[in-house]
């Protein structure tokens, strides 16, 4: 007697063995060994529940996951668990079995996987950890980020996208490094690339790339960026060298911009003038541009008009005459309005200018009539053509006065600027007064610059007026 109990049996093997009435074939009898069913209330409430009691939960409608019962949280088979006093749930495990696939590393601050799936220990490379301070170390058990993956990754969905976000006010960086094992990168290698691929002709290609590569000794960082289209073609449509140029259609720019086409510009601005420090872009037999003023574009020792310049004086000009002049006297210096005209003459330019130069003038009593000067001694009036503060006598004129006449003038001289900036020049008019000794007037008479009255019989006598050509060509 071995005190073991057989049904549908007499040779049991075991302390209880129970044998199924039909083991085999269509019989529909139902064979089987039911579990007492309970609600998760009456599991709950149960006491004194010896270990490894098997109950199947068939309700979890009733009671709370609280207790002995807090691990009841579905329908299914449940084990009394001495070590935890609770119920604890039947699962049939998938996969590895075993209950330490992580494993707790405390002297390195983490937990790790252990094994393999089949059980053997872990290659170098493979590693999976996750450090106490939420680091997580793919292929690394040393991870420096919250997320370090030592190998290739790859993101998948309908909507791809790879967002880094700087909650700070630091910014946010995406970082491509090539460490090449600790040794400096060879001029002409690749650095890193983004490629833009897309699925087309039945595959997956490259539309598109960006590449950084080492130029120039391993020991500067000196680096060309290059910028690829149509399938990632062998020569790039753009690059950027280290010296700062872009190239368009060609790899090696010689210039800040090298274009190996033709260029095309829109919405310049308009403007409705010339200035004399504009220049025109023009382009060298290499292509090369450069910036030359305008009067280049005029023929060789031609002289062309560049403007004529007018002024005139809106005020007449009042000197004062004495009722008696003793000796003779001279007053060369007097204001008429005239005394700053500028002439610009662009760098690396011959300008010929010419003044004309017409000034009524005249002597006239207390009233503003016109006073006829009959009384002994004389009067000379005129203008001095004064440039840069010196008198040029050629442009001088005066006259003996004998009531009202006008002064008229040419003055004309050709001025080289070889400079490579623009120069400026200022010329001027005087008023001259020349009066003879024991020449006498009446008292409150003038010598008069430009007009007189605007009404009565002098009212004729007109403005004065400067103007001034000028004509260049390049030196």
């Amino acid at each position: 007697m071995h005190g073991q109990v057989g049904i549908n049996t007499s040779t049991p093997k075991a302390t209880f063995d129970i044998m199924a009435k039909n083991s085999s074939g269509t019989s529909t009898l139902a064979d089987g060994l039911l579990i007492p069913r309970v609600d998760r209330q009456r599991a709950v409430n149960m006491t004194s529940v010896e270990p490894s009691t098997l109950i199947y939960v068939n309700s979890i409608a009733t009671g709370s996951a609280t207790g002995q019962g807090s691990n009841i949280d579905s329908i299914g088979f449940y084990y009394f668990d001495e070590t935890t006093s609770k119920w604890s749930k039947l699962i049939t495990p998938v996969g590895d079995p075993t209950p330490d696939a992580f494993v707790d590393d405390s002297a390195n601050t983490m937990v790790k996987l252990g094994t393999t799936s089949s059980g053997s220990a872990r290659a170098a490379g493979s590693e999976f950890v996750i450090k106490d301070a939420g680091n997580v170390g793919i292929g690394t058990s040393t991870p420096a980020q919250k997320l370090d993956v030592r190998g290739n990754g790859k993101f998948e969905s309908n909507f791809a996208q790879i967002m880094a976000n700087s909650t700070g006010s630091n910014p946010a960086s995406i970082d491509l490094t090539r460490v090449n094992g600790n040794t400096n990168i060879p001029a002409q290698e690749i650095v890193g690339y983004l490629n833009f691929n897309g699925y087309v002709n039945n595959g997956t290609w490259t539309l598109g790339a960006i590449s950084v590569t080492k130029e120039d000794s391993p020991t500067t960082l000196a680096s060309k960026m290059k910028f690829y289209i149509n399938g990632n073609e062998s020569s790039p449509k753009m690059v950027l060298d280290n010296l700062g140029n872009l190239g368009i259609g060609t790899n090696a720019p010689a210039q800040k911009l090298e274009v190996n086409g033709n260029v095309k510009f829109n919405a310049v601005p308009n403007a409705s003038s010339v200035d004399n420090t504009d220049r025109i872009m023009v382009l060298q037999s290499d292509g090369t541009g450069k910036k030359v003023p305008l009067t280049s574009l005029q023929p060789p020792n031609t002289y062309t008009p560049r403007g004529i310049f007018r002024y005139q004086a809106p005020n007449p000009a009042l000197y004062a005459l004495n009722t008696s002049y003793p000796t003779t006297t001279i007053i060369n210096n007097i204001d008429i309005g005239y005394n700053t005209f500028t002439v610009y003459i662009p760098a690396n330019t011959s300008s010929l200018i010419l003044f004309n130069y017409s000034i009524p003038n005249g002597l006239t009593d207390s009233t503003g009539d016109a006073l006829r000067l009959n009384t002994n001694g004389y009067i000379y009036q005129g203008i001095r053509f004064l440039k840069a503060g010196v008198e040029e006598p050629s442009g001088s004129r005066k006259f003996l006065q004998t009531g009202v006449s006008c002064v008229s003038g040419i003055y004309s001289e050709t001025i080289d600027n070889p400079t490579s900036s623009q120069i400026a020049i200022v010329f001027s008019l005087h008023g001259y007064l020349e009066i003879g000794a024991g020449t006498n007037f009446p008292s409150g008479a003038f010598a008069r610059f430009n007009m007189n009255k605007a009404v009565g019989e002098n009212y004729n006598w007109g403005k004065g007026i400067l103007t001034l050509q000028q004509f260049d060509k390049p030196l």
